[in-house]
């Protein structure tokens, strides 16, 4: 019978080559041809200058093992930096964006050929990112450039699955090395203590190496909060103002039971629907529309969220925390003191209603972080206060789409101009058909 087991979606390839002449032992040992490859492409497809076009990199695979190892906990965990860009997922950007130390495999270095191949977790995905070029002084360039989601349970597997092929590979040598005490250091944590390193990964804080003072906080904080909360908090907080973002929350707590209540949503909760769609941001669109339907707007209407939506600002320091929704029959919100626009409070509105509606806790942080039920929530927010059909049928009576033409149509929408253009860059301009 033939196997039909699919390849994997993410994997590491390792030919194993000669290492004589290369100096240092580890590197000797474990010289090879490697090959990445994300959902059938190639990453390390490069134009060489001893052989041309080829599909793999001649080099040491330690390097790269030692990295991973290393940064075990923010590769598997740390979701922050999901709130950037992918377009900035690139090792140019490194001094402005530090956190790339952590998740680009060029920072694997030692002098190596490494791929511009940066991973994020988002929670059930992984997003990869993979960048063409090459520095002057190496003799490959890479010529592939991509965006990828891959399941995150598949990534670490084959992560542990390459470091694994690495020690095997330096335990046929005879060598003992700091690979080896590293992953054991990983590998030997109980459960305790793994999900304290997951918390501090979590923060962007290296969880072998904090004051001790940080320490306890974030222990407190693990005791305090249920699981779903802490992963937005840890998503949220200033890492250095974690008492601070402690402390606004409880008084966040206090507060959101003085708002007023809006109208109650259980029935909404009843009556929507999204399908069995497995794309966040499709189930939010679709659950906007629906929404839309129910409240019988057309597209070119602007939505009233004041019945559906109460809120309350709290004017103490937030610890970088942007809000707090309490999701019971109703739907409140308690947003930090600093001066939003109306239309960025309409989008936080519209965010909290998503969560509300598509979720099923009472409590919820908004989450700068691209998890699952982050853009759901967003892409619903986006759908709800300017519906894409609406932006094409403004659009169709205007002489180009044009910053004007957004901020135009902003202001019937009473949104801001950035939303109206990234619908019209998310769906209009990719043909998306509205159903």
């Amino acid at each position: 019978m033939a196997n039909l087991r699919s390849e994997p979606e993410f994997r590491i390839e390792l030919d194993w080559a000669n290492g004589d002449g290369v100096v240092t032992p580890e590197f000797s040992a474990t010289w090879c041809r490697l090959s990445i490859w994300v959902r059938g492409r190639c990453v390390t497809t490069v134009d060489a200058a001893d052989s041309g076009l080829r599909r793999s990199i001649y080099t040491a695979a330690y390097p790269l093992a030692e990295w991973i190892a290393y940064n075990w906990w923010p590769l598997a965990t740390e979701v922050r930096p999901s709130a950037v860009s992918t377009a900035n997922w690139t090792w140019e950007e490194v001094r402005n964006n530090p956190w790339l130390r952590r998740h680009n495999f060029k920072a694997a270095g030692n002098g190596m050929s490494w791929p511009d191949l940066t991973l994020v977790p988002e929670g059930v995905v992984t997003a990869v990112a993979w960048r063409a070029g090459g520095a002057p002084s190496q003799t490959v360039r890479f010529l592939e450039n991509g965006v990828a989601y891959v399941r995150s349970d598949e990534v670490e597997r084959e992560l542990r699955r390459f470091i694994h092929e690495v020690l095997d590979r330096l335990e046929e040598s005879g060598r003992k090395t700091a690979l080896s005490e590293e992953w054991s250091a990983v590998t030997a944590m109980d459960e305790q203590e793994a999900a304290f390193a997951r918390a501090a990964a979590r923060l962007g804080l290296d969880p072998y190496s904090l004051p001790e003072s940080v320490a306890d906080d974030i222990v407190a904080i693990s005791e305090e909060l249920d699981v779903e909360l802490l992963d937005e908090f840890l998503d949220s907080a200033n890492p250095t103002s974690l008492r601070t973002a402690v402390q606004w929350l409880t008084q966040a707590r206090e507060v959101v039971r003085e708002v007023a209540v809006s109208e109650p949503i259980d029935d909404l909760r009843r009556e929507l629907h999204t399908g069995n769609q497995p794309v966040p941001y499709l189930r939010g669109y679709a659950l906007a529309r629906e929404l839309r339907r129910k409240l019988d707007l057309s597209p070119t209407e602007p939505v009233d969220l004041a019945p559906l939506v109460s809120n309350a600002v709290l004017q103490t320091p937030s610890g970088g925390l942007e809000g707090f929704v309490r999701a019971d029959d109703h739907v409140r919100l308690v947003l930090p003191g600093a001066e939003l626009s109306p239309s960025a409070v309409r989008f936080a509105e519209g965010r909290s209603l998503g969560l509300a509606l598509a979720g099923s806790r009472s409590d919820y942080l908004l989450d700068p972080a691209r998890t699952d039920s982050m853009k759901q929530a967003r892409a619903f927010a986006a759908e709800l206060l300017a519906p894409a059909e609406g932006i094409a049928t403004f659009l169709a009576e205007l002489p180009a789409s044009t910053d004007a033409a957004f901020e135009a149509i902003a202001r019937r929408f009473q949104a801001s101009a950035l939303l109206v253009r990234r619908q019209y860059e998310n769906q209009l301009s990719a043909g998306h058909a509205f159903d």
